[in-house]
């Protein structure tokens, strides 16, 4: 089950491999897929996403872990919990959220000495106790550092700004609008679909 892309700087495809616990890449222009075995047992990787220096950084969902590859080389972090999605802050620090926590629903990061923290987000007025929670679903760091994420279930968007340790919470205009996947423009705005 191919997960998600990130394209690396020289054009090469990189691809999570859900349920082969792979990572693969693809060389468009010969057509060839290599595979990149990731040293976790059932490793289960999700969401990619690539640092400054151009390094893979995944969520490994079933170990509750987030893991780069690096020289060739993988280091993982037990996050504590099963990720959904991640994002690399410009100062290097990769934030992640707990796709299935409710009670409460948590997001967290990683810095760059492998210290994992992590921050409670505000309830929500109504799901916060429902068996099926809010469903946190997206994150993304803005080009200011606040990170973003959605509800799928919660019809909210959350920010977090980590110079504080402030939360804000954004109701959705339209009613059960499920926010998915969004991002962040370079000017800081939310786009949203």
């Amino acid at each position: 089950l191919p997960h998600d892309v990130a394209v690396e700087p020289d054009g090469k495809v990189l691809i999570t491999g859900m349920f082969t616990h792979r990572l693969y890449r693809l060389d468009p222009d010969s057509g060839t897929m290599g595979e990149i075995p990731i040293p976790v047992d059932k490793a289960n990787p999700r969401a990619i996403e690539l640092d400054a220096s151009g390094r893979p950084w995944l969520v490994l969902g079933g170990p509750n872990k987030l893991a780069v590859l690096a020289d060739s080389q993988w280091r993982s972090f037990d996050v504590g919990m099963y990720a959904h999605s991640l994002g690399v802050g410009r100062d290097g620090r990769v934030w992640f959220n707990g796709h299935f926590t409710r009670a409460p629903e948590l997001i967290g990061s990683v810095d760059s000495a492998g210290r994992v923290t992590t921050y409670e987000v505000p309830a929500h007025p109504s799901l916060a106790r429902d068996p099926g929670g809010p469903i946190p679903y997206e994150l993304r760091v803005g080009p200011d550092g606040r990170v973003w994420m959605s509800e799928l279930r919660g019809n909210r968007m959350v920010a977090f700004t980590p110079g504080t340790a402030a939360f804000r919470a954004y109701d959705l205009p339209t009613p059960h609008s499920g926010p998915r996947r969004f991002d962040v423009d370079s000017k800081g705005l939310v786009w949203i679909p």
